[in-house]
């Protein structure tokens, strides 16, 4: 984060009116990219649909990077690949058919396995915070 108070950025580098020119998007050791596995399968979990639904559903995550469809979709067909979803034509009357993807037990527990992944780093970021909070006294 910046000393104007700007949240990580994924593309790095200087921003908008921000004259820190610091590591933005090195900070935390990861892209926020890596979210969109655990986000999908989650989004899966809750319902099946299709995947111009995922993309629409993945913007209420607050992301502040935009999802490429591409990317999505290579997700899907890996999951697929993987027996974590399954997808199969749907027609309707009007329009084009459209494959409605649906989450297996296999890739109900991968997504399991995801949250003891995600409740780790959690539990790292809230000791880092309260830690530097304490050291700037922050937290008071």
């Amino acid at each position: 984060m910046c000393m104007q108070g700007h949240g990580l950025r994924p593309s790095g580098g200087h921003h908008g009116d921000c004259e820190c020119h610091g590591p933005h998007g090195e900070l935390g050791g990861g892209r926020y990219e890596n979210l969109v596995q655990p986000i999908l399968l989650l989004l899966l979990c809750e319902k099946s649909a299709h995947g111009y639904e995922l993309i629409e559903k993945m913007s209420g995550f607050g992301l502040d990077f935009s999802v490429e469809p591409t990317t999505v979709y290579r997700y899907l067909r890996r999951f697929e690949e993987q027996g974590f979803v399954t997808s199969h034509w749907e027609t309707q009357d009007a329009g084009p058919a459209r494959r409605l993807y649906e989450i297996t037990p296999e890739g109900k527990g991968y997504f399991k396995a995801w949250l003891a992944v995600l409740r780790k780093r959690k539990d790292l970021l809230d000791f880092i915070l309260a830690r530097g909070e304490d050291a700037f006294d922050l937290g008071k």
